[in-house]
């Protein structure tokens, strides 16, 4: 089966809304900053064209190019925390739902070694 080219149509409508309101958010925060797309393209190391990429919020470029425009941009602990096991309530509810209901102890009679 041919790889399919992940672009806009071929997305979730809620995923390519979520990047390009990620990619608009990214731009205003170089607007803040008084930085034009040149320097922080410059300073992620990324080229223009792939800066304007990012604040269109294209789907094809890397995620680590997002995180870097982020770390320039100083914002990058609050994209770090993105997924964090300790906030997947879902996650730990069926992590808990699959534990054992008893916990048996070793065999072989009693130790006093620790």
């Amino acid at each position: 089966m041919p790889k399919q080219k992940l672009s806009t149509k071929t997305l979730p409508s809620t995923v390519a809304l979520a990047l390009q309101r990620f990619g608009r958010n990214i731009a205003r925060a170089r607007k803040r900053r008084r930085l034009k797309q040149v320097e922080l393209a410059e300073k992620a190391g990324i080229s223009k064209v792939t800066m304007q990429s990012v604040e269109r919020g294209s789907p094809t470029t890397s995620i680590g190019t997002y995180f870097a425009c982020a770390w320039v941009l100083g914002l990058f602990d609050e994209l770090s925390n993105i997924l964090a096991p300790e906030s997947d309530e879902e996650g730990k509810a069926f992590e808990a739902r699959l534990a054992p209901k008893r916990v048996r102890g070793q065999t072989g009679g009693l130790n006093d070694e620790f």
